[in-house]
């Protein structure tokens, strides 16, 4: 009968030293949650400072392709058409001189 009554008292106590344990893990987990929540919002704050930066480099980066275009290639198309230009009505000048009346 003692030993049982030291068996049952020694019971009581691993279930009250289990539940502490859990009590202690869902304070852990419940404070966890808090700081999950915290840092999602760092997470998010992260993220859209990049997305800012990316923007940011993505708009230079179309600035300087487009006035690149504008200053090297714009003028070039221009002269060749002139030269297309140019070379039609050497040709047409040339049928008109060389046709037999």
């Amino acid at each position: 009968s003692e030993s049982s009554a030291a068996e049952r008292s020694e019971s009581v106590r691993d279930s009250r030293a289990s539940a502490r344990v859990r009590e202690r893990r869902m304070a852990e987990i419940v404070s966890a949650g808090g700081s999950s929540k915290s840092s999602g919002k760092s997470v998010q704050k992260r993220v859209v400072k990049t997305a800012r930066k990316l923007f940011a480099s993505t708009g230079k980066a179309a600035w300087i392709l487009s006035t690149t275009f504008l200053v090297l290639v714009v003028p070039l198309i221009i002269e060749t058409d002139r030269e297309q230009q140019l070379v039609e009505l050497e040709s047409q000048q040339m049928g008109v001189l060389t046709k037999p009346n």
